[in-house]
């Protein structure tokens, strides 16, 4: 399930002249996988033949690699369900949480190294 996908993505990665869509491609395949096996681990014993349900949609969205597949679920599960979630007053806590955990790794760990490649590359 995740070997063909991690290895079309690498090889784009590594053999094309990416443009900004493929690399959308490869976000929202990514996130459809997170979903889906999040979806999966919460309700998957829930659903009677779940087992090959699972199979149809995973071979109907990964191989042979389909953006099309993947954009229509991104497009009508994911994106309505992660902007209903944007909403929540815990999830909006939880954000700004990390972007200020973030910002402040940015702080401690980017400025002064910065500063120390500009001093060398002067010196060079």
């Amino acid at each position: 399930m995740f070997l063909y996908p991690s290895y079309r993505s690498y090889y784009k990665l590594k053999y094309s002249d990416l443009q900004r869509e493929d690399l959308i491609d490869l976000v929202k395949f990514w996130i459809f996988m997170s979903f889906f096996i999040t979806v999966d681990m919460m309700f998957g014993n829930l659903i009677p033949l779940g087992f090959f349900i699972k199979g149809i949609i995973l071979v109907q969205c990964v191989i042979p690699y389909n953006p099309t597949a993947i954009h229509f679920v991104y497009e009508n599960i994911i994106k309505p369900s992660y902007a209903y979630l944007e909403e929540n007053p815990y999830i909006r806590r939880l954000n700004q949480y990390f972007r200020q955990q973030q910002q402040s790794y940015h702080l401690l760990h980017h400025n002064h190294n910065d500063q120390l490649d500009y001093d060398d590359f002067h010196v060079r």
